[in-house]
């Protein structure tokens, strides 16, 4: 129960620092539903809902739906694909993405990397190609349902004939796992352009739900007699 307090409380503080920082920045408020569902060890699905509201959390931004597979090659390298479609006011777009990722666990910590190669084609812009890195750090104590991480994204795009560097993303947050089904999350960062300061800069909050529908492996009971 206190962990889940723990997690209440993040969560306030950290919608509040999003407004702290927002002089001549857009507050922005992101929720997702998710289900996830492994076969093994090494394969799983996932199927997500999620809503972004911008201006200030008072204005739809994008609804989209999303659809992940992923594939463990080992305990260190992970495959993964997906398909997103989104909803803007009066608009619709699709993106496909692939990830490739590596992860590294130390005791209580756990560092990982991700190469994520993106394709966007919508209604409100001409198709696009990006590359995103990001580098994660995880801390969890031995069985403890409380994690919290933090984590440096960079976006590279590929437009026309242009290439570099565009925004990044900085923050960190907590997961809390109620029990082998029911999981809670939450994260706060910034996103901003790098050479364009005139452009959109957003902090943003994030809450998340995932329920696990993974079959779940029976615990054999010795006292039982035949």
């Amino acid at each position: 129960m206190r962990y889940l307090i723990y997690l209440l409380l993040f969560c306030c503080f950290s919608f509040c620092t999003t407004h702290m920082w927002a002089q001549n920045t857009d507050v922005e408020l992101w929720s997702e539903l998710s289900f996830k569902y492994a076969f093994n060890k090494k394969n799983e699905i996932s199927l997500s809902q999620s809503l972004r509201l911008e201006q200030n959390a008072s204005t739809m931004d994008v609804l989209f739906s999303h659809l992940n597979y992923k594939r463990n090659l080992n305990k260190i390298i992970s495959l993964s694909a997906a398909y997103r479609f989104m909803r803007k006011p009066k608009k619709l777009g699709h993106r496909i993405y692939c990830n490739l990722s590596f992860s590294h666990k130390i005791s209580s910590l756990q560092a990982s990397y991700r190469f994520r190669y993106v394709y966007d084609f919508s209604e409100w812009q001409r198709p696009t190609h990006s590359i995103r890195n990001r580098a994660l750090l995880k801390y969890k104590k031995k069985k403890s349902p409380l994690q919290c991480y933090a984590f440096v994204e960079l976006f590279y795009d590929y437009e026309y004939n242009y290439a570099n560097f565009s925004s990044y993303r900085l923050g960190g947050g907590v997961e809390y796992k109620l029990n082998k089904t029911h999981s809670l999350a939450s994260r706060v960062f910034r996103q901003a352009t790098i050479y364009t300061p005139t452009e959109k800069q957003a902090n943003i909050f994030e809450i998340s739900y995932q329920l696990d529908l993974s079959p779940k492996e029976k615990s054999s009971d010795s006292s039982t007699k035949p």
